[in-house]
């Protein structure tokens, strides 16, 4: 599931012509940040929340180094990679090396199908598994099938030909690398508050 969440969001960035090698750094930041948000208020909707704007703050971070200042994408993102130990001093500092266990998302019975064999399992599952099952179809979607999707796919393979369209270069990297890093910070998101319900 986080690297899942991970791919979708390294989707957008590598189609846009951004590569974006620092997808870890942002799962990292997502899972912790979700972390402390939610150890803090007791809300896991808020820390989600939270953690979804710090991941796409990253992203945000990446596109101006990439797009806007034209620093080399493997630098800037391994940078980014690099930033993420600070969240292990974050949980040392907040967490006492992560033995403080966080609250979690729990699991949704869908439809009151969860007793099913064999099939049941699916109908039992938290709302980011949910999720992920939506945003697969809808990206693929988006990407294929809409003007935005072609103007994405054409900045990525020709941006020279796509300005010549009339499509804003710049504008589009800028939304795919941060809605990248949102989505990789949902993967983040699953891992501390629903797969081990620590951050070490």
């Amino acid at each position: 599931m986080p690297l899942a969440f991970a791919a979708l969001g390294g989707l957008f960035s590598e189609r846009s012509g951004v590569l974006n090698i620092g997808l870890e750094g942002m799962l990292l930041t997502g899972a912790f940040v979700s972390a402390a948000v939610s150890i803090t208020t007791g809300n896991v909707g808020m820390g989600t929340l939270i953690a979804v704007l710090a991941g796409g703050i990253l992203g945000l971070i990446h596109a101006y180094l990439c797009v806007s200042l034209r620093v080399n994408q493997v630098v800037s993102s391994f940078a980014i990679k690099a930033a993420s130990g600070l969240t292990a001093y974050g949980a040392r500092v907040l967490f006492d090396s992560g033995t403080i266990a966080l609250p979690s998302i729990g699991t949704v019975n869908l439809l009151r199908l969860k007793d099913l064999p064999i099939l049941g399992i699916f109908f039992n599952q938290d709302l980011l598994f949910y999720l992920l099952l939506l945003l697969i179809p809808i990206c693929t979607y988006l990407i294929f099938n809409t003007t935005w999707g072609l103007a994405l796919r054409a900045v990525g393979e020709y941006p020279q030909a796509a300005a010549t369209a009339g499509i804003y270069v710049s504008l589009v990297r800028y939304l795919s690398v941060v809605f990248s890093g949102c989505l990789a910070s949902l993967g983040g998101v699953y891992l501390a508050l629903v797969h081990v319900n620590f951050f070490y």
